[in-house]
């Protein structure tokens, strides 16, 4: 059986828009792609809250996602396919991040994949990268904690589909498939979870048949 390791946010957590409530397995991103693949693969789904790509949060601790990265690699391995769905906290003002920066981060996170051998065989697995949709109308709390973050939200798919190209990986196109609730304006409803679902598995199934990455 192929592994599937889906590295995240609330985003992949499932975060409930407006209320915070965890969202079922099976009815978020990673389970409705487990759901279509069936048999064929293992989806480990490893979102955290407030996870970021390289920035530590003052106030939240274990949030930098380079911190653990290199440890839940090991642990999961021998990994088929590696999935990054992060960037949406990395907005947040109190990192005065621009989204080059922030694709910069994704590309930190890369090269530690890259450099782990945590594929089949030691090689290195197939890695795909997914772009947050943009914030939208943001709740009054996500208004001050994202400042400025609307705009450079939607700067960041061009950044991170050239940072994927020229590290090699897999782009997934989320924005133009689903979006950010009205709720809360970050966080994606089920229905959007459903759509990136379905379109991950027709992604990754088809990487499943090949051989890891060299």
């Amino acid at each position: 059986m192929k592994t599937i390791l889906c590295y995240g946010d609330s985003n992949t957590w499932g975060y409930t828009p407006g209320t915070g409530a965890k969202i079922p397995f099976e009815r978020k991103w990673p389970g409705v792609m487990q759901a279509r693949l069936g048999a064929r693969a293992r989806v480990i789904d490893e979102g955290l809250n407030g996870r970021t790509t390289v920035f530590d949060d003052p106030f939240w601790e274990g949030r930098n996602g380079k911190e653990f990265l290199f440890v839940l690699l090991q642990s999961h391995a021998p990994i088929d396919v590696m999935v990054l769905f992060l960037g949406v906290n990395d907005l947040k003002h109190i990192f005065h991040a621009s989204a080059a920066d922030i694709a910069k981060g994704l590309a930190t996170l890369i090269q530690i994949i890259k450099g782990s051998y945590c594929g089949p065989n030691g090689k290195t697995p197939h890695i795909v990268v997914m772009c947050p949709p943009p914030l939208t109308r943001l709740t009054d709390y996500f208004e001050l904690e994202f400042m400025g973050g609307k705009e450079k939200s939607f700067e960041l798919p061009r950044h991170m589909e050239k940072t994927a190209r020229d590290w090699g990986c897999h782009y997934f196109d989320t924005p133009s498939i689903a979006a950010a609730s009205n709720d809360d304006g970050v966080h994606l409803d089920e229905e959007n979870h459903r759509k990136i679902g379905e379109k991950m598995a027709a992604l990754v199934g088809g990487l499943l048949d090949d051989q890891p990455a060299a």
